[in-house]
């Protein structure tokens, strides 16, 4: 075993660690869909409308009620969008068009295919499997040292260049992840009054001079934080409030607001102003800034003892 195969080894098993998690992130929600209690459906009409839009399913059966098969579902820009005549499968509580027809019913529903989740759980499984057989090796190997020191020394230098260049651009990943996210957080947290909700339906415009907040009968314009002449998206969303803001539980926003996966949102308010706070960018701003927190820490604690790195850098001298 040298030096550089053992180095590959390690990259292999990080690589099944990282397939693992993503391919886990994917199945575990959509686990529902393996059950038997799922149930058949054939896509009638799919809508699309900017990032997301609503579609027409019909249950592949009648209903033991006898009521409509017919429902609709809301689905964000982030999941794939159904196609006309697709057959699918619905896992949740469906609620039909005869028992409501309002919008963003049938938000929480799962609905997919087996195949793509069979797949990543295979995939997750390899990934698992990879790791326990590669990892443990690896992290032997290199305790025991079973090369020459010439070698080591070489490729140790050529992988040291590598690690730094992926350590600065982490850094500044993690950074604008950071700045973003606090912008938001911070914008939420000054409101006076905070309540959570989810979104209903979600779309994307090009920024106008205001930004509208649509709150019952009653229409708000706050001047817009984009620049004159910049034409950039944003976010309409229509928020279900679990508690009445300003009077009325359910009302449109119009603003900046990254909306990926998770539809629960945060919403801070007072009589002239409103931010909300995606769960997304919660999220975001609470990895990275751990991120940066962690690797500022762990490089002022390694760094007498680091022979590659600096004060506040892992292998970056500075």
């Amino acid at each position: 075993m040298t030096y550089k195969k053992n180095v590959s080894k390690m990259v292999i098993a990080i690589v099944c660690v990282i397939l693992f998690a993503m391919t886990a992130f994917y199945c575990v929600p959509r686990f529902s869909l393996l059950s038997s209690n799922a149930v058949s459906a054939t896509v009638v009409d799919a809508d699309k409308h900017g990032t997301g839009g609503y579609a027409v399913l019909k249950v592949d059966g009648a209903r033991e009620d006898g009521g409509t098969i017919f429902f609709h579902y809301y689905y964000p820009g982030n999941k794939s969008h159904l196609k006309p005549d697709e057959s699918v499968l619905v896992s949740g509580n469906i609620m039909f068009m005869d028992e409501s027809t309002k919008q963003g019913v049938n938000a929480d529903l799962v609905i997919g295919t087996r195949m793509p989740v069979l797949i990543c759980l295979i995939l997750s499984l390899l990934g698992v499997v990879g790791a326990i057989c590669l990892l443990p090796s690896a992290i032997r190997n290199f305790h025991n040292k079973p090369w020459s020191s010439d070698e080591e020394i070489a490729t140790r230098n050529k992988l040291v260049n590598a690690l730094y260049t992926a350590e600065i651009l982490a850094l500044v990943v993690a950074l604008i992840f950071f700045v973003a996210g606090m912008t938001q957080v911070v914008g939420y947290a000054c409101e006076k009054n905070h309540t959570t909700g989810n979104v209903t339906y979600q779309n994307s415009r090009q920024s106008s001079q205001h930004v509208k907040v649509h709150s019952g009968n009653g229409v708000r314009n706050y001047k817009s934080h984009y620049g004159k002449g910049i034409r950039s998206t944003y976010t309409v969303l229509q928020i279900k409030a679990n508690s009445p803001v300003n009077g009325t539980d359910v009302f449109w926003y119009e603003g900046n607001c990254i909306i990926l996966g998770s539809k629960n949102v945060y919403i801070g308010y007072n009589d002239n102003s409103m931010s909300v706070l995606s769960q997304f960018e919660l999220v975001m701003t609470i990895i990275s800034g751990m991120f940066l927190l962690v690797h500022a820490v762990s490089a002022m604690l390694i760094s007498k003892k680091n022979p590659y790195g600096g004060k506040i850098f892992w292998f970056f001298k500075f």
